[in-house]
């Protein structure tokens, strides 16, 4: 039912007067919100499900870049229209730990024990939907900082 993930209780409760206003943009006021949870849950529930919807749809619309760090791994991605470019770090040696250490520091005391590398894919569906996967296989979105830092050692 619901496109990418249900928001959280937490969550809607941050996001409180977006939802009141997407209530309001739907024509249902207060009252009518209170009786809809009531005496019918499943339509309150559809409705929950179409704002997460377009809570999720308008980050995914917004999003430049996006990151992911492992122990010996670093990739990022800047997500265009149509296409997405990666550029990543990998490295070999166990004493280096993308995940405790300064990446300008490791770059410029250790540059001849990274692999950096570089790749470019068009979306394999909808680019909202792979960058919300990707978000839920642990990329986080970033302002595109750790992207021009690899790039420039490329």
């Amino acid at each position: 039912m619901v496109k990418y993930k249900l928001l959280s209780q937490a969550e809607l409760e941050e996001l409180r007067s977006e939802f009141i206003d997407y209530l309001a943009a739907n024509g249902i006021d207060a009252d009518y919100w209170q009786r809809l949870k009531k005496e019918h849950i499943e339509k309150a529930n559809k409705i929950v499900c179409l704002f997460s919807d377009v809570v999720y749809e308008s980050i995914l619309r917004r999003v430049s870049y996006m990151d992911i760090i492992s122990k010996n791994e670093i990739s990022s991605f800047q997500c265009l229209e149509d296409s997405i470019v990666v550029v990543g770090i990998r490295s070999e040696d166990e004493s280096i730990d993308f995940l405790k250490g300064d990446l300008n520091s490791y770059l410029q005391n250790s540059s001849d024990k990274f692999k950096i590398y570089t790749s470019k894919k068009d979306y394999n569906e909808v680019r909202e939907m792979e960058l919300f996967k990707m978000m839920e296989g642990g990329c986080i979105i970033s302002d595109g900082s750790l992207f021009k830092t690899i790039s420039l050692g490329l």
